[in-house]
């Protein structure tokens, strides 16, 4: 990623803030490719930040052209791994790349609701059930695909930007 498009994005989040640009541009219902495309994006912007922000000498990274999701997400596990205790977080983010490369990839997405469900399954058994009591809090149902995906992309969002800080 080149060195304007980092600085761009940190005048916007500090403009706006991480919250602002999910509530922004993280649709909640509706089109589920749009959310996982749309929350792909935003989760990648909080790994750069992450690792950005953790490393001795951050334009190094700054200057590398098309820096991957996936080598991105290997430099912030490598960063901000503590304990096991975050497996489920990293094991969550490399299933989400999974879900977005089976859709930007292939041009009928067999077994796509299939990985969102596991998707779900691993955070609602590692984090409270979040995606389920999020979901039921608002009346809903929790076979509401669109949402609860929002809503874990949400969450996953939240714990890349905590651990940057």
């Amino acid at each position: 990623m080149k060195k304007d498009k980092l600085d761009e994005l940190r005048v916007k989040l500090a403009d706006y803030g991480p919250i602002y640009r999910r509530i922004k541009f993280l649709p909640t219902t509706g089109n589920i490719d749009l959310i996982i495309l749309k929350g792909h994006l935003l989760l990648e912007e909080m790994l750069l930040l992450l690792v950005a922000k953790n490393v001795e000498y951050p334009s190094a990274i700054e200057e590398i052209n098309n820096l991957g999701f996936s080598t991105l997400l290997k430099f912030a596990k490598a960063l901000k791994y503590s304990s096991n205790d975050f497996d489920w977080v990293w094991e969550a983010i490399e299933n989400f790349n999974s879900i977005r490369n089976t859709l930007a990839h292939k041009l009928e997405a067999e077994g796509l609701h299939q990985k969102i469900d596991d998707l779900l399954t691993l955070i609602d058994s590692n984090f409270w059930g979040y995606t389920v009591k999020m979901h039921d809090a608002g009346g809903g149902d929790k076979s509401d695909l669109p949402t609860r995906l929002s809503q874990a992309i949400d969450l996953l969002c939240d714990i890349v930007q905590l651990l940057s800080q």
